[in-house]
């Protein structure tokens, strides 16, 4: 539907050109799903049924429909068949209140909190970003009300899996049901759980020479990730 509201495509053999469809999605299967589309009134054909060469545009009443609904065009076209709906236990998360382009999940323990201030925020600094960890913004409410925030915010996650900290994993969970990229990192490679060994993850030396090594790693990690989410 943004390719049609958009201009970009207003036909069957249009929208296949413009989103690369191969022959297995065969153009039956497309116009049945505007014919769908036409029939809930969301678009409607600008010549006349049954003329070879069908076009469509968004219907005018569209506009009433996203104004009740509250759901933008993008936002329906990001809604795709493997999306799901929930009703988020936190709530709907109301807006972080300030920018926010990494989130870092660790414990707190005193011996970690160098490898964020030192080393983690030399890289997102580096890379003009801006990183923060939760107790950056304790505020007067429940913590896991700043993290729900923070995680829904922040265009990448940083998580240090060291010292296998429960509350972290919990929130590594929270990030990747929400689709959020997770950049995992550890001290060690057995503080991985089972469950995300699968993911690819760095792994550092808390030596001089073996941070030089994490930052350059992270540093190059993130601007992958960036860049694959822009």
């Amino acid at each position: 539907m943004v390719a049609l509201r958009d201009h970009l495509a207003n036909d069957v053999e249009s929208l296949r050109r413009l989103f690369q469809l191969d022959q297995s999605y065969g153009p039956y299967k497309l116009d049945n799903e505007l014919r769908q589309l036409e029939e809930a009134g969301l678009v409607v054909k600008t010549v006349s049924a049954g003329s070879p060469g069908s076009a469509y545009e968004v219907a005018p009443n569209w506009h009433r429909i996203q104004a009740t609904l509250g759901l933008s065009l993008r936002k329906l076209g990001e809604a795709s068949s493997d999306s799901m709906y929930v009703r988020p236990y936190f709530g709907k998360p109301g807006g972080f209140g300030t920018s926010l382009d990494v989130f870092v999940l660790m414990s707190f323990k005193p011996e970690l909190r160098p490898i964020y201030e030192d080393h983690i925020l030399n890289v997102t600094n580096s890379l003009n970003l801006v990183a923060k960890r939760a107790d950056d913004f304790f505020g007067a409410h429940h913590i896991m009300s700043d993290v729900w925030e923070a995680i829904n915010s922040a265009r990448v996650i940083i998580a240090d899996c060291t010292g296998r900290n429960p509350n972290v994993f919990y929130e590594i969970g929270v990030a990747h049901t929400l689709g959020r990229t997770v950049i995992l990192i550890t001290q060690s490679g057995t503080d991985v759980p089972f469950d995300l060994q699968a993911i690819r993850f760095i792994q550092y030396e808390y030596t001089p020479r073996g941070m030089t090594v994490f930052e350059k790693s992270l540093e190059q990690t993130l601007k992958l990730e960036l860049k694959a989410a822009a």
